[in-house]
């Protein structure tokens, strides 16, 4: 690694400095070259992964509506599961400001007043993070084990 910490050039060190600068501008052409080598294969990426994710929810659309867990391929190629699980909703700021409006008008004040500060806070964020109080979506996959 290089390091001119507050480095003076001098007759000494002027030569390590330009060749430190020059390879300095290789790397960068060599990163630059590289970068347009990708960008096909980026694009390529891109499309193949849309495609892809536009298929796997028509089938699981198919596999769930007709009951099917796993589809095989042939000539013993592998198999396709079809996985669905539950997943919590992240909470956004505008959640955030909804749930403590809800929670302070539900809230018992009486009791709610006799706590601690920390006992609030607690009381306040397991109310707005507890997975009860949150949204739940169903999330669809497809896994291929190919053998």
């Amino acid at each position: 690694m290089l390091v001119y910490y507050k480095m003076e050039l001098t007759d000494n060190n002027i030569e390590k400095f330009r060749q430190d600068v020059e390879y300095f501008a290789r790397i960068n052409k060599d990163i630059e070259e590289v970068k347009l080598m990708m960008k096909p294969l980026k694009e390529k990426l891109r499309i193949l992964t849309d495609e892809k994710t536009e298929l796997e929810q028509q089938l699981c659309k198919i596999m769930d509506k007709n009951n099917l867990d796993r589809a095989e391929l042939p000539d013993n190629k592998g198999i396709i599961e079809y996985k669905t699980r539950t997943a919590v909703v992240p909470v956004k700021k505008d959640d955030i400001r909804d749930k403590l409006i809800i929670f302070f008008k539900e809230v018992e004040l009486s009791k709610f007043n006799k706590m601690t500060v920390e006992e609030k806070g607690n009381e306040i964020f397991n109310f707005i993070y507890s997975k009860e109080n949150r949204e739940t979506v169903v999330k669809e996959t497809l896994k291929s084990k190919l053998g």
